[in-house]
């Protein structure tokens, strides 16, 4: 029986933390049953509004990211029109010395 087994087999159930979220850390200021103080509060607090504003612009890039390759694609020879095709180059043997 594996260390993981013998720790759930003892009744012990893991709570999930969640840091930055309606019911986490930041907002309640508990974790578990203990109180943080309110020293502790503020870093926690900032880190999650930093790292909320980090997610919102890597989407708000990624989104218009998105619509640039959209363009891209949209203007790529064969869509959504019928590809046009050059004449094949003549090619110019020249004699063996």
């Amino acid at each position: 029986m594996g260390a993981a087994e013998r720790f759930q087999g003892e009744g012990a159930a893991a709570e999930p933390v969640v840091l930055c979220g309606p019911e986490g850390i930041a907002t309640t200021g508990t974790v578990g049953q203990v109180t943080l103080p309110p020293q502790a509060l503020g870093p926690i607090r900032t880190f999650c509004a930093e790292y909320t504003q980090g997610l919102e612009h890597a989407y708000t890039f990624t989104f218009y990211a998105s619509l640039v390759v959209l363009l891209l694609g949209a203007m790529m020879p064969g869509w959504p029109g019928k590809v046009v095709r050059r004449g094949e180059p003549a090619l110019q043997v020249s004699p063996a010395d």
